[in-house]
């Protein structure tokens, strides 16, 4: 699939697909960056995205 204008929409559909893997979810309130939504999840693979960008998370 190319990376083109619908991998967000792609990012969104795993991330939905993922919740199940999610301990928890948090949303904080950071005065420059404003929202940022953050799970801790049991799968290393779940991106987890942010106002910002879409990261990659590298726990075991």
């Amino acid at each position: 699939m190319p990376w083109d204008g619908s991998a967000s929409l792609q990012i969104e559909a795993e991330r939905r697909q993922n919740q199940s893997h999610c301990k928890a979810a948090a949303v904080s309130k950071h005065p420059l960056e404003g929202e940022i939504e953050d799970q801790v999840c049991e799968n290393p693979r779940v991106r987890v995205r942010t106002k910002r960008q879409t990261r990659q998370l590298d726990e075991p």
